[in-house]
């Protein structure tokens, strides 16, 4: 289950208003790099592209099936020569699911049965690897149906499914489909002790995008109910134009184009955040992450003539609800899921969440009744009421 509160009421002022003032603000963040383009020395950037590299509108888009909003923010698009480039995004967006719980008790005689209890609303994603600060992940994902029941009381999936997802620095997903069966569901025995099916190694795009995953290993289907749905994938991702990802363990290693350019990533182990982007010249962007220390995450790079350059991301005292909105309590936010009843507080809480750009200036994020993204604001002293998915006000610059 998705919540996510959106008003769609626009005018013509607000959305050419908006457009100018979301041009400004990654005008603003990428001036810092536009200089880099032109330096000739080995120890300067470019690790950040000139401010025509960035898109100046468009940060948010909605699915119009679910209604859904999806906003990312560009950071950093990080390359040296060639096409072994991304563009480090931050995700904004929030899809709120149901869990439930229960509990097994004596019935009908000598049988166990399980009943659930209670439901209530869940933001985790569970074992769904993120892409974070990276260029995406790659995972499998395995499910089955009519669940079969053997003679040895052991029970399993009569017919089940591989695919493989990719998901990209935005969160948007490309889903691939093992070339030997087209990602058809399979019948299968799963007594016995049977490994499931084999879907070969070769993945393929099922959207036009071209993609193909070559798995190190073959692929098999699973029968048990007991396998984790989620894994992670080991292999190489080819793309249209020839550049190649190396994945391990769902996670990108390496970027290479067809000319041998390549950024490599480092990661955290064993939480696997990225900590550093090295580039086909040996230039890095460094990542650390909040702590007790540093109450934001920092994004390091090389800027002008050497200078370090800083993007951090955290959150301030500041209230992050919209000062027009009155927060609900969970049963107000959920009032058919009987699991929120004992909880205090609402989805609502939370300070308020920023950006500061390398000049020192800071964009807030203020959330809706669904602790989702809903404002970007941009001057402590005005705050536009609520007239699209997402509105963009100009902020001054941080003290």
């Amino acid at each position: 289950m998705i919540r996510v509160a959106i008003i769609a009421r626009l005018t013509s002022f607000v959305a050419l208003r908006c457009s100018l003032v979301g041009a400004t603000f990654l005008i603003l963040l990428a001036s810092s790099a536009s200089a880099q383009t032109i330096t000739k020395r080995s120890t300067d950037g470019p690790t950040a592209s000139s401010a025509g590299s960035y898109a100046l509108s468009g940060f948010e888009n909605i699915n119009f099936v679910t209604g859904g909003l999806n906003f990312t923010l560009p950071l950093l698009t990080i390359g040296g020569r060639g096409t072994a480039q991304y563009t480090m995004m931050l995700a904004g967006e929030r899809h709120w699911s149901v869990r439930s719980q229960g509990h097994y008790q004596s019935c009908y005689g000598s049988q166990i049965c399980f009943y659930w209890d209670y439901y209530y609303p869940d933001t985790s994603q569970g074992d769904k690897l993120m892409p974070g600060f990276g260029p995406g992940v790659m995972q499998v994902r395995q499910t089955g149906l009519v669940t079969t029941y053997c003679t040895s009381g052991t029970q399993g999936y009569g017919v089940t499914l591989t695919l493989l997802t990719f998901t990209m620095p935005d969160g948007s997903e490309i889903e691939l489909r093992d070339t030997a069966y087209n990602g058809q569901p399979l019948n299968v025995s799963p007594c016995g002790g049977q490994v499931g099916p084999s879907r070969g190694t070769v993945f393929v795009s099922a959207d036009g995008s071209a993609m193909t995953f070559t798995s190190d290993i073959a692929i098999n289907d699973n029968t048990s109910l007991n396998v984790p749905v989620l894994s992670a994938a080991t292999g190489n991702l080819q793309m249209r134009d020839g550049t190649r990802y190396r994945i391990r363990n769902g996670r990108v290693d390496w970027i290479r184009d067809r000319n041998g350019n390549q950024l490599t990533f480092t990661y955290e182990e064993p939480f696997g955040r990225l900590l550093q982007i090295t580039d086909s010249l040996g230039r890095k962007v460094n990542i650390t992450y909040q702590s007790t220390a540093q109450p934001y995450d920092d994004i390091t790079f090389t800027g002008f003539n050497g200078s370090i350059r800083h993007i951090r991301i955290g959150s301030d005292s500041t209230p992050g609800l919209r000062s027009d909105y009155q927060p609900l309590t969970w049963p107000q936010a959920f009032p058919e899921l009987n699991g929120t009843s004992q909880w205090s507080g609402g989805p609502g809480g939370g300070n308020r969440g920023y950006v500061e750009i390398p000049d020192g200036r800071r964009y807030f994020f203020y959330s809706n009744l669904m602790a989702n993204w809903h404002a970007l604001s941009c001057q402590p002293a005005e705050l536009m009421s609520m007239t699209g998915p997402l509105d963009v006000v100009q902020q001054a610059a941080a003290p």
